[in-house]
């Protein structure tokens, strides 16, 4: 019951409550209500810095979805990541409004609310949520980017074993035929890829995350 009749912020003339999705304001007389009333029914003092509030909180939860719907998948796609986050920032810091108000009530309700209304609490979340994402992403193209080098060294070895192919079929004699002198090359250079990949593997372990 205090939670919901308990002001969040008063000054001489009125009292305010914030609550989630709605403001309210208790006061004796409003001479800019009163001049606007058959138009938009509230004063314009309150109006305008409660669209803001409930823009911000809006575009908090569609940030909120954008990412949650990417991190809870087991099977992702790096560019569906990357769209997801462009977008996440623009919600949280390209179209959020901060306190662009001049007038002290205005200034007020807008932090006071903003607070009270848990959606401080709520954008932190979501920002954090935002830095996951972008981690995830920078793991996986970090993977990406270790597989093409292991591709890359995996080819260069074997190139390296075709331009030596001459010494080591002297190295292993005449009595093998051509056939198997090749197979034998062919299963080296096998070993020989296998060994680069799990050199690899054991140098660049893949980074966890959540």
């Amino acid at each position: 019951m205090f939670d919901t009749l308990e002001a969040t912020f008063s000054d001489s003339v009125a009292i305010y409550k914030a609550h989630r999705a709605t403001l309210v304001s208790i006061n004796k007389e409003s001479r800019a209500m009163e001049e606007t009333c058959e138009y938009i029914g509230i004063s314009p003092y309150l109006i305008i810095p409660h669209a803001v509030l409930l823009h911000n909180e809006i575009l908090t939860d569609l940030a909120d979805k954008e990412i949650a719907s990417f991190l809870t998948r087991k099977k992702v796609n790096l560019a569906m990541l990357e769209q997801a986050k462009r977008k996440a920032e623009k919600y949280l810091y390209l179209y959020y409004l901060p306190n662009v108000f001049n007038y002290i009530t205005e200034r007020t309700i807008y932090e006071k609310a903003t607070i009270g209304r848990g959606a401080k609490d709520k954008l932190t979340a979501t920002q954090k949520k935002l830095d996951e994402l972008a981690s995830y992403i920078d793991a996986l193209w970090e993977r990406r980017r270790d597989r093409g080098q292991l591709l890359i060294a995996i080819l260069l070895a074997l190139l390296s074993l075709l331009q030596a192919k001459d010494t080591y079929f002297s190295i292993i004699g005449n009595s093998l035929s051509v056939e198997l002198k090749w197979l034998s090359m062919i299963i080296l250079s096998v070993l020989v890829g296998a060994m680069i990949a799990l050199f690899w593997g054991l140098k660049s372990p893949q980074k966890e995350t959540s």
